[in-house]
């Protein structure tokens, strides 16, 4: 989610300032990894405020997992039509898609990953399932095609 959170941020002050870059970092790990995207984050952040622009911040939760009023990814026979698996590449666009202007909120124990609120009040998850791989969970979502519960995995 950091990833694509800075991703996201940094492709919006590049499309204000083209060769706006963040100070590279160096890291080792997975936790120097998200430092460095946290990094990223708050420098596209403040470049984003000396522009005068604010982050950005995407449509309903509903615009980004039905597109054009079609569920994202595929159904496979054995799940509910509440799980979704898209590709790789789909996946990262979800997130990318997902995060501008999320703050993270607390989870309950046991959680095995990060709640995030969305500015309309949404809250999703994202957390590493065994069977499944990475995994994004609508926590909590007013939308009777997107129900709480809905699951997109990632291929």
């Amino acid at each position: 989610m950091s990833a694509a959170r800075a991703r996201a941020l940094v492709r919006e002050v590049q499309r204000h300032d083209p060769n706006w870059r963040p100070t590279p970092s160096l890291y080792e790990g997975v936790e120097g990894e998200i430092l460095a995207n946290e990094s990223a984050a708050v420098q596209a952040t403040a470049r984003l405020r000396e522009l005068s622009r604010a982050e950005p911040v995407r449509g309903p939760m509903e615009e980004i997992l039905m597109p054009n009023g079609q569920h994202v990814g595929m159904r496979y026979r054995n799940t509910d039509g509440r799980t979704r698996t898209v590709t790789l590449s789909e996946f990262n666009n979800l997130l990318e898609a997902l995060a501008p202007g999320s703050q993270i909120v607390q989870s309950p124990v046991g959680y095995r990953g990060f709640w995030y609120r969305r500015p309309d009040g949404s809250i999703f998850g994202v957390r590493r399932s065994e069977a499944h791989g990475i995994t994004i969970d609508v926590i909590r979502y007013d939308h009777l095609d997107i129900p709480n519960g809905y699951k997109v995995h990632q291929q």
